[in-house]
């Protein structure tokens, strides 16, 4: 993939939009857009234990550029509906293959097991992990 232009502002995309309009592939809508960052939202209806049904504000910001994790969540926020609770996972894919790549998920009071069945479902709908290695493998 041809290096994106300077100054080229991050995709912002709901998951389904990835899923439907990518057929599930990150990597296509990076190259559609032409974009090192790609900031992902999703609302999510899960059952919880004891409270029921809830609705959740997922958000992951993939980035291959410079882009921190507050300036992703700051531009992500402003998709979220006020009333719902949010759920934030920050994957610098810059550091793929180095000792500093992982997947950092912000604290939250939603506990662990919930918070990551979420993050994955996200990671396996969008293709995150293969959109990372390729990327990665191009480098």
């Amino acid at each position: 993939m041809a290096a994106p232009a300077k100054d080229v502002p991050p995709l912002i995309i709901g998951l389904n939009q990835i899923m439907t309009d990518y057929d599930g592939q990150l990597s296509l809508a990076r190259k559609a857009h032409h974009t090192d960052d790609v900031l992902i939202h999703w609302s999510v209806e899960m059952d919880v234990a004891d409270k029921g049904t809830q609705t959740f504000f997922a958000m992951m910001a993939v980035c291959w550029s410079d882009m921190d994790s507050e300036d992703a969540l700051d531009l992500l926020v402003q998709q979220a509906p006020e009333t719902l609770p949010e759920i934030f996972c920050f994957i610098p894919a810059r550091d793929y293959g180095t000792d500093a790549f992982g997947v950092f998920i912000a604290d939250n009071k939603h506990g662990e097991i919930l918070t990551n069945g979420i993050i994955n479902e996200m990671v396996t709908q969008a293709n995150v992990e293969k959109a990372v290695i390729e990327a990665g493998s191009r480098a």
